[in-house]
């Protein structure tokens, strides 16, 4: 009897909040966004157990193991390092998509806007993303960009911001044109961002979210961890 009034418990309350989360659209793109990114970062972390094989710098010379190393090391370096942009083109794509608008530019949008938001320096020299940046910890920024730009791209493409072009005119030029204005105004707006975020003591936004989200779940974490280990 108790076990089938906690059944229908579950069936009143956690089957309606499981369908709305599956039907809420940034959940269902951040979801389908981590999808697309998935067969590159399945195919990096083969290619990483493989460079490191064990006892295999053991069988050989350290010289061919190194060789071996680099030469397996761009399957990781292309994928696993950088799986942020991945992800994020993933959403982008996938949200736009969700307002049965062109794509594509939602999900190069969604890049752009992050990649103007990413500090381009590594140590002293200029002009560099760091790699660091461009995976896992620049996901927390990469996902809330993603958002934002797919949801500004919509705003600006709904109040008919656009360059309307003649019939006649060639379906992709036309939308090239079409997506010019949306896109030259979302991503002004994130470089205003950029630009705000230089004169805070956090000087870049990156920061900001590591201070306020990344560093306070990563002490958590932690202490989550050491609770576990105190238990057993």
């Amino acid at each position: 009897m108790e076990n089938s009034k906690f059944m229908q418990f579950l069936e009143r309350v956690l089957l309606p909040l499981a369908d709305a989360l599956n039907n809420n659209r940034y959940l269902t793109a951040l979801r389908d966004g981590f999808m697309v990114a998935l067969p590159l970062i399945i195919f990096g972390s083969i290619f990483v157990v493989i460079a490191n094989l064990p006892f295999l710098d053991k069988l050989i010379s350290p010289e061919a193991y190194t060789a071996y190393q680099n030469a397996l090391g761009p399957a990781s370096a292309a994928t696993l390092s950088i799986m942020g942009m991945f992800v994020i083109i993933g959403i982008g794509y996938k949200l736009t998509a969700y307002y049965k608008e062109e794509a594509i530019y939602g999900g190069v949008v969604a890049l752009a806007a992050f990649l103007i938001l990413t500090p381009q320096v590594l140590e002293e020299t200029t002009g560099v993303i760091p790699t660091a940046s461009l995976g896992a910890q620049g996901m927390f920024l990469g996902i809330f960009t993603a958002f934002v730009s797919a949801e500004l791209n919509r705003f600006f493409i709904q109040r008919g911001w656009t360059i309307k072009m003649p019939a006649g005119v060639p379906a992709a030029v036309s939308k090239s044109f079409s997506a010019l204005i949306p896109i030259t105004l979302t991503l002004s707006v994130f470089l205003l961002i950029r630009v705000l975020f230089s004169f805070t003591s956090f000087e870049t936004m990156q920061n900001f979210i590591f201070t306020i989200i990344q560093q306070p779940l990563t002490i958590l974490e932690a202490g989550f961890r050491q609770r576990l280990r105190l238990c057993y």
